[in-house]
Order: C-alpha cells, then sequence, then structure tokens
C-alpha cells in the first residue's frame, strides 16, 4: 500500500469514528427522554415502533458499516476516497 493510501484509509476510518462518535452522543443527550417518555408509559404499537427504528436502526446501519465497506479495507479497492469523493460531486452536479 502507497502512502497515499495510508492517508486516505487514515482519514475514512476517522470520519467514520467522527460519526459513531456524534450518533452515540445524541443517543447519551437523548436517553432520559426516552426513559421519561417511552419506557415509563403504556406500551403501545407507537413505542414498539419508536424502540424498533431507533436501536434496530442503529444496529443495522453499525451492521452494513462493518461489513459493508464503510470501514476501509485495503483488499477491497472500490472503496477509496476518491472515488467516494467522485460519486457525491456526481450526485450534487443532478
Amino acid at each position: 500500500m502507497s502512502e497515499q493510501e495510508d492517508v486516505s484509509a487514515l482519514r475514512w476510518n476517522n470520519n467514520v469514528a467522527v460519526i459513531i462518535t456524534l450518533v452515540s452522543y445524541d443517543y447519551i443527550l437523548q436517553f432520559g427522554k426516552e426513559v421519561q417518555f417511552v419506557w415509563e408509559k403504556q406500551w403501545s404499537p407507537m413505542s414498539y415502533l419508536y424502540l424498533a427504528v431507533r436501536y434496530l436502526g442503529i444496529f443495522i446501519a453499525m451492521l452494513g458499516a462493518t461489513w459493508g465497506g464503510l470501514m476501509y479495507m485495503p483488499e477491497s479497492s472500490y472503496v477509496t476516497t476518491r472515488s467516494l469523493y467522485i460519486q457525491v460531486l456526481t450526485v450534487v452536479d443532478l
């Protein structure tokens, strides 16, 4: 792996770490309200839906991030910062 690829890998993994930190911070901040408005109230279909969206969604996102290629894997050449940047520019231009 070249030095440029190493730098790209570090930047990509740092970005993923920042996103995970921000989402975790949001979950910690909102946990008190969640206990007050969801866990201590009578269970309803909306309670189940809220919990499914909140926790199953983050579980699927983390699973997809680790197995789906968000984390930098040198053996998978299709995940590069440059190709992602080009894809983002393409979508923005549409």
